[in-house]
């Protein structure tokens, strides 16, 4: 006896006609599960990252395409954001140095790590400007930081070579490099 469609609430669930107890799917159901992707979905993502911390553009992009939205409307999201002000890759880039900055690292090493986040050249040297004359200070302070009193004291060439080695790993340049060790050295003096 055939059951009736209108009560069953699995109307659109078959059974398979050679009895084997296996249902299937009914014509009129969507081919894809994916939810409808709006552009009000990619937003409201958008704009929880950016509540968190600010982001780049680029890598607003990448986070979004990760989570499989259309690449058509991130750019569409990217570009309200934008002209709203909730994502300036200037600000992004002067949040990023501050914080490299405050924990030590030279300007070499934070141009290059903001280089790999897709920032235009204008907008790293903004950044960076800021901190301009502060490079040797906080070369200083690194060097404070990382050594004791007693191993800034004891200035042999392989202790000196290991500081000048620690600093350009931080992304000094040579000049600051030489100019810090030399202000350390005559104020443990």
């Amino acid at each position: 006896m055939p059951k009736s469609k209108s009560a069953n609430p699995f109307a659109d669930i078959t059974e398979d006609p050679d009895d084997s107890g296996i249902a299937c799917l009914d014509e009129a159901q969507p081919e894809s599960d994916e939810p409808l992707v709006t552009v009000s979905t990619v937003r409201h993502t958008a704009v929880r990252l950016l509540a968190r911390r600010e982001h780049g553009r680029a890598e607003l992009s990448d986070k979004l395409r990760l989570r499989k939205y259309p690449q058509p409307l991130i750019e569409q999201v990217l570009d309200q954001l934008a002209e709203r002000g909730l994502q300036c890759d200037l600000r992004f880039a002067e949040s990023y140095t501050r914080m490299r900055v405050q924990r030590g690292y030279g300007g070499n090493k934070i141009r290059s790590e903001l280089q790999t986040r897709s920032l235009s050249r204008e907008i790293i040297e903004d950044a960076l400007a800021v901190y301009e004359g502060e490079w040797i200070d906080n070369a200083i302070g690194a060097l404070q930081k990382k050594y004791s009193e007693a191993q800034l004291a004891d200035c042999s060439i392989r202790e000196l070579a290991r500081m000048q080695r620690f600093l350009w790993s931080r992304g000094y340049n040579s000049a600051d490099i030489s100019t810090a060790l030399k202000s350390v050295r005559n104020s443990v003096k």
